[in-house]
């Protein structure tokens, strides 16, 4: 359903479409109703999926270490901006988890363009013997905070739940990584690996839900929910 809503204070009609509003009560402050639709997963899921195929390229060794810079470009200029996007999306529906795992991801790959852009040029001022110790802080910060993204979002289907978990283990072995010099190579080519298998499960659901934008059946399934 579709309607034109007048506001007070300037007269200013804004469209709206999707399910009526609660009736305000007498004297209340009007609410300004954004207009939106559609589904954000059908922008967030591949541009969420193009920055980790880049990122896993990179943790498994097809560019050396020398040149981490190589996925900034998509990632600062395509997947943070999508997720973003997908976020103000999620906002206008009231999807509120939704755009909160759009927003932490955006937080997340908009912050990774910019600490490793920042430590290749020394923007941070960092002392030398600091720097792996500040990518560690970085790494496990993130780490805690999609971990208890993970608990609401068991209730979401099986791929999304996978997707988050996938993502823990990339960045646990990131860590690992950095604090194990010596097997560095090898915690990183893994955590490529898992990068990959994240980006292969989020990009099962954008052909989801974008059979679904088509009028189509929701293919391939997505699973159910870990908890109900």
């Amino acid at each position: 359903m579709s309607d034109a809503r007048t506001r007070s204070e300037g007269e200013v009609a804004v469209e709206h479409t999707g399910p009526e509003p609660p009736a305000q009560p007498a004297g209340a402050p009007m609410e300004i109703v954004v207009g939106a639709g559609g589904d954000p997963l059908i922008l967030g899921l591949p541009s969420f999926v193009v920055g980790s195929i880049a990122l896993g390229f990179v943790l498994t060794g097809y560019v050396s270490s020398a040149s981490l810079g190589t996925f900034v470009p998509i990632v600062a200029a395509a997947t943070a901006i999508g997720q973003w996007v997908s976020c103000r999306w999620a906002i206008g529906l009231g999807q509120s988890i939704v755009a909160s795992i759009f927003g932490i991801f955006g937080g997340f790959w908009t912050s990774l363009a910019f600490i490793v852009l920042g430590l290749n040029h020394g923007w941070f001022v960092i002392a030398p013997a600091d720097l792996v110790h500040t990518e560690i802080v970085y790494y496990i910060s993130w780490d805690i905070i999609i971990f208890f993204l993970l608990i609401p979002t068991l209730r979401l289907p099986l791929v999304y739940v996978g997707v988050i978990v996938f993502v823990l283990i990339a960045l646990t072995l990131v860590i690992l990584g950095l604090e194990y010099p010596a097997s560095a190579t090898t915690y990183d080519h893994l955590a490529g690996i898992a990068v990959f298998v994240f980006a292969g499960l989020g990009a099962i659901g954008f052909v989801n839900v974008g059979n679904i934008a088509m009028g189509g059946p929701p293919v391939p399934p997505l699973g159910p929910p870990v908890l109900k």
